[in-house]
């Protein structure tokens, strides 16, 4: 008869069948729990997707611009005396004829001319001064000043109240390079001051400003060729960034003209401006132009080795695609119809 096993090995078989077990439960609970079903794999998708779309991707920055007018000849007093007349305004244009100021009396007239006023002009007179002045009279071109110029003198001279003796003295007469112009009045002249011949009176300027746009903006860098828009009152205007050019200031800065290469801010545009204190006015700066087409995430887009750009269906079929521009993380392509789905994050290209 065997005897019974002692009750001290029957507890350690006891433990060691509990270990056991609960090991046992223990790797069947953390199977069940850790590891996906079938069906779980089948739906966890490989990578994102995106679907082509139809839009449109530029980049623009808007820059805080400086409205420069060109300084033209300043206006000096031909004769000495007081000025008893100042006509000029800023807002509007000196043209051909105008009557500028006046010195004890004596009208002094703006015509349009590359040579200063330095002399009387009477018959018998020869030279450009003359050319000029029949020129602004309607006279014919010669540079003599015969009968007919002396009589078209007088004809004016009596238009404007004075003594019609047909001679044209010093300061009767300012020609300016280009007309019409702008022009303010210099410092310390004002009515009833005495002036002396060669005296500064009026500064002008070119009617038509400069718009300067700062070569750089927030990190972006500026180049000319970009289109560039601006609004100035009611008028809405495009051009195309020309330069760079170096102020004084040591910065680079590029003008906005239009198709012919002059200013885009014409007379109608510099109306709105002062020319005696700066002026800034916000210009829109088409660093990437805005263009319309089928529309993927950079992400997508990859290179292949041979240099030629695909993007990659979910399944991994490379579709070779031509990139239009890329701006803000988005990129237009050509070679994609919209409504496909490509991956994002892709692997290196096959």
């Amino acid at each position: 008869m065997t005897s019974p096993l002692p009750s001290r090995w029957r507890v350690h078989a006891a433990w060691v069948l509990v270990v056991v077990l609960v090991s046992a439960v223990t790797w069947w609970a953390t199977s069940t729990v850790l590891a996906p079903s079938s069906s779980d794999l089948k739906s966890a998708p490989l990578s994102p997707t995106y679907t082509a779309v139809t839009g449109e991707v530029g980049v623009n920055t808007v820059v805080q611009s400086t409205v420069a007018f060109i300084e033209g000849p300043a206006v000096m007093a031909g004769s000495g005396g007081t000025l008893t007349s100042l006509n000029v305004d800023p807002a509007k244009e000196i043209k051909a004829g105008d009557i500028l100021a006046s010195v004890d009396l004596r009208p002094v007239v703006a015509a349009v001319g590359k040579v200063p006023a330095f002399r009387d002009l009477s018959l018998g007179s020869r030279g450009v001064d003359v050319k000029q002045l029949r020129a602004f009279l309607g006279n014919g071109s010669s540079d003599y000043f015969d009968w007919g110029t002396r009589n078209a003198v007088r004809a004016w001279q009596k238009s404007l109240g004075m003594t019609p003796d047909g001679v044209v003295r010093r300061g009767d007469i300012l020609f300016l390079p280009n007309l019409p112009a702008r022009g303010y009045v210099a410092d310390d002249i004002a009515l009833g001051v005495v002036v002396s011949p060669g005296q500064k009176l009026i500064h002008t300027v070119l009617p038509e400003p400069d718009i300067l746009v700062p070569g750089s903006s927030g990190g972006r860098q500026i180049s000319a060729g970009m289109s560039a828009h601006l609004a100035v009152g009611d008028l809405t205007l495009t051009g195309t960034l020309e330069g760079p050019t170096r102020g004084s200031d040591g910065l680079l800065s590029y003008r906005v003209v239009d198709s012919s290469g002059a200013s885009v801010c014409d007379m109608s545009c510099a109306s709105h401006f002062s020319i005696v204190n700066s002026s800034q006015i916000p210009v829109q700066v088409d660093i990437i132009p805005t263009t319309k087409g089928v529309v993927v995430p950079d992400a997508a887009v990859g290179m292949r080795p041979d240099g030629r750009t695909i993007v990659q269906t979910p399944k991994g079929v490379p579709i070779v695609v031509t990139v239009v521009v890329s701006g803000e993380g988005l990129t237009v392509v050509k070679g994609l119809a919209v409504g496909t789905v490509v991956k994002l994050f892709a692997d290196a290209a096959p």
